[in-house]
């Protein structure tokens, strides 16, 4: 594969993850994305899927390896969350008010932010492989 052919590849799959990231980002609304939607195994969301198919050529970079650890931390830490997601709706946190600033909704709300971070680290790691490409 072409230079060129290799960075689009790599910038749909950087689109993939902005997109898996938005749906991610409904459960901070209290929303259920659904299981469809937000693929849970690191490798099977379509930035997977490229990362263990096709983007397996650019193996042999520092900055493609480096990307593997991230992009499952980043799936941990959802599968983390969506099963707070699910404890929380049941409990009906999202819906009360008055409950919208518990202990738990905190707690909820920073892991939130911590899968930010995260996907940002992420988007970063994807910048210095571009540049090594």
């Amino acid at each position: 594969m072409e230079k060129q052919e290799i960075i689009n590849e790599l910038n749909k799959a950087k689109n993939a993850h902005v997109m898996w990231f938005a749906n991610a980002m409904a459960l901070s609304v209290g929303t259920d994305p659904g299981d469809s939607s937000v693929p849970k195994k690191h490798t099977e969301c379509t930035f997977g899927k490229w990362y263990y198919g096709a983007g397996q050529e650019n193996n042999g970079l520092d900055s493609y390896k480096a990307i593997e650890i991230i992009h499952k931390k980043l799936h941990d830490k959802y599968n983390e969350i969506f099963a707070e997601f699910e404890k929380l709706s049941s409990e009906c946190i999202f819906e009360n008010i008055a409950l919208r600033d518990s202990p738990q909704q905190q707690k909820f709300n920073a892991s939130i932010e911590e899968l930010k971070v995260i996907s940002k680290e992420l988007l970063a790691k994807l910048a210095e492989l571009e540049n090594d490409l």
